[in-house]
C-alpha cells in the first residue's frame, strides 16, 4: 500500500471547523469539494440508482463519474462482492470519488475499541482505494480514519485492509464503508466490524472536527450485508 488521502472528505468534511455541516463520507484519494450529508432520497448521498446492496448507501462527489454495485465474477469469498468504479467516457477524474457507506450505532462498542476490517482489491490505470470510518459523538465532535497514511494505490490483488477507532460515547454513531477516486476499480468483501481491546497503536491521532448533531432514532444496532450476497433489488 501506498499513496496518501487528502485531508477532504466529500461528504465528510475533515475541516476542523464547527461550522461546517454534518456530513458522513470518507475524503476522496483526490481532493474534493465538501458536500453536507443528506438523506437517501436527499440528492447528496443514496441507495445506488443502478445496482445498490441491501443495507449500503453510496456518497460521493455531486455527478462523480463513477457507479457502485455488486460483481458476482469476482469475490475474495462466495459469490459476490462490493465494487466501485469509474466510468469509461470521462477524460479526467481529478477531485471526483464515490463512496459506499453503512451507519449503526456505537452501542455495541461502547468503552471499547471498533475494528473495521475488509479484502480489497483494485484494478486499471490508476485507481485509489481505502476503507474509511468516522464517529460522530453526541457533543458534535467526530474522529476519522480514512487510511490516509496507507492508501490502496494501483492494481493491487486481494489486500486485507484494518481501521481501528476508540468509542467513548456509547449514544455516537458509527459511519463506515470503503471509498474509491481515480480511473480503474475497487472490489471489497467480507467486511467485518467489531469491538476490540486497545490496540498497540492506540495513542495514534485521528482526523477531527465537529458537526451539527442529528438525531439517532431508528438507527440500525447492527451492520447488514457485510458479504454482499443479498440480492440486488430488481430495478422498476
Amino acid at each position: 500500500m501506498n499513496g496518501r488521502m487528502p485531508r477532504i472528505l466529500g461528504s465528510f468534511a475533515v475541516l476542523s471547523a464547527c461550522s461546517a455541516p454534518l456530513s458522513a463520507t470518507p475524503p476522496p484519494p483526490s481532493g474534493a469539494t465538501p458536500t453536507s450529508l443528506s438523506k437517501p432520497d436527499g440528492g447528496g448521498i443514496g441507495r445506488d440508482s443502478d445496482a445498490a446492496p441491501p443495507g449500503w448507501f453510496r456518497a460521493g462527489s455531486p455527478g462523480s463519474p463513477y457507479e457502485i454495485g455488486v460483481d458476482s465474477s469476482v469475490a475474495w469469498n462466495g459469490s459476490q462482492s462490493g465494487t466501485l468504479k469509474s466510468k469509461p467516457d470521462r477524460d479526467a477524474y481529478e477531485g471526483e470519488y464515490i463512496a459506499y457507506l453503512q451507519t449503526i450505532s456505537a452501542k455495541t462498542f461502547a468503552a471499547k475499541w471498533v475494528e473495521l476490517s475488509a479484502y480489497v482489491r483494485t484494478d486499471g490505470k490508476s485507481p485509489s482505494a481505502a476503507l474509511w470510518m468516522r464517529i460522530d459523538n453526541q457533543d458534535g465532535s467526530w474522529i476519522l480514519d480514512n487510511m490516509q497514511d496507507r492508501v490502496v494505490s494501483g492494481p493491487h490483488e486481494w489486500t486485507r485492509c484494518i481501521v481501528r477507532m476508540p468509542i467513548t460515547d456509547a449514544d455516537a454513531r458509527i459511519f463506515f464503508g470503503a471509498t474509491f477516486s481515480g480511473e480503474g476499480q475497487m472490489w471489497f468483501d467480507d467486511v467485518t466490524i467489531r469491538p476490540i481491546d486497545p490496540p498497540p497503536d492506540a495513542n495514534r491521532q485521528f482526523l477531527k472536527g465537529c458537526c451539527n448533531r442529528k438525531a439517532t432514532e431508528g438507527m440500525r444496532d447492527e451492520p447488514v450485508n457485510l458479504d454482499f450476497e443479498a440480492a440486488v433489488p430488481a430495478k422498476r
